[in-house]
């Protein structure tokens, strides 16, 4: 079986044109070299790069535009080396065949993971990838077992412009609630790891309009006994991305078929004081209606700057949800 995986040929390479216009989209970490896209690609890896940097992720750019002439030279480099052009288009496109010759192919690394290795597959940065980059345009080429019979390159995305969805502020609907319900009945697969799953998020206030994408957080005995209870997360449907971005935390994603997420999962230990300022937001909104219209206004003051591009939108209204869980921590003390 080739890789494939179905017993047939693989596909041939498309023809993949040189780029008529680029722009210095950025520099290589190791020699700060010129990387080089279309001045759309280029835009989108920018933004790209930033919404990953908030979370906590770091990604570097290590090869972007390449001529089909630079493509022929890498190819005459590895024959001399003693490499058969079998074994070379395993690994490398030929000349006029690879998807650097558009300007809009950058391979991606990380500080853990820098060398168009497949350990990239196993770090932080490419489980963020794999979860945000389509909503930027970008998609993984190469997966394992592409139908070109090609080398898994985890490392190797492709930015193919789309329309952006826009950012949805929906009325409150009673059913988000009974869907939580639902989506932490299906948790007790975990057993006694679990020990306790709440409702939060917009979603979870009552009479607030919000994004409609459930929140859950789950506590967990510890996360080294969630970590090998893995499989039945991800059984279920979920995309597990590890901390992304937030010591101590295990998140995962549910997306439905037409690639829209509808539930979000934040697991963290029961002895962890991160999840306390979630709690602390959600119950301080619920209490006090007209830090919820507030908060809805800002919102949707957000959404208004920023229809299309859910990130912009999450940053814009950031400092307003600072200021709240502070109050709204202080207020809980208080309570307590």
């Amino acid at each position: 079986m080739n890789a494939r995986g179905s017993g047939g040929p693989p596909l041939p390479l498309p023809a993949q044109p040189e780029a008529a216009e680029l722009v210095v989209a950025d520099f290589a970490p190791d020699d700060g070299a010129e990387i080089r896209l279309t001045p759309e690609a280029a835009a989108a890896w920018q933004a790209l790069r930033a919404a990953a940097g908030r979370a906590g992720i770091m990604l570097w750019p290590l090869s972007g535009f390449r001529s089909v002439a630079r493509q022929r030279e890498i190819i005459a480099g590895k024959q001399a080396a003693g490499q058969t052009l079998a074994e070379i288009y395993r690994t490398v496109a030929p000349p006029g065949h690879s998807e650097h010759h558009t300007g809009r192919a950058l391979d991606i690394g990380c500080p853990e993971s820098h060398s168009l290795e497949e350990a990239f597959a196993h770090t932080p940065a490419f489980a963020w990838l794999v979860l945000h980059a389509p909503e930027f345009g970008f998609r993984l080429s190469y997966p394992a077992h592409n139908p070109y019979g090609l080398r898994y390159e985890p490392w190797h995305w492709c930015h193919h412009p789309k329309p952006s969805r826009p950012v949805v502020i929906a009325p409150y609907d009673p059913a988000w609630p009974l869907q939580a319900q639902a989506l932490s009945r299906q948790l007790e697969v975990l057993g006694p790891v679990l020990t306790a799953v709440h409702h939060i998020g917009s979603t979870s206030v009552p009479g607030l309009a919000a994004k409609p994408i459930i929140d859950l957080l789950p506590v967990v005995t510890d996360l080294a006994a969630l970590d090998q209870a893995r499989e039945r997360i991800e059984a279920l449907g979920y995309a597990w991305l590890g901390e992304l971005g937030i010591a101590g935390r295990r998140y995962c994603s549910l997306t439905d078929a037409a690639g829209i997420r509808r539930a979000q999962l934040h697991f963290f230990a029961a002895d962890s004081t991160e999840f306390a300022r979630h709690l602390a937001f959600r119950d301080y909104l619920r209490a006090h209606a007209a830090v919820a219209r507030a908060y809805e206004a800002e919102k949707r003051r957000a959404a208004a700057l920023h229809p299309r591009d859910v990130h912009a939108y999450t940053d814009e209204k950031s400092a307003w949800i600072r200021a709240t869980e502070g109050a709204a921590l202080a207020w809980r003390a208080a309570r307590h």
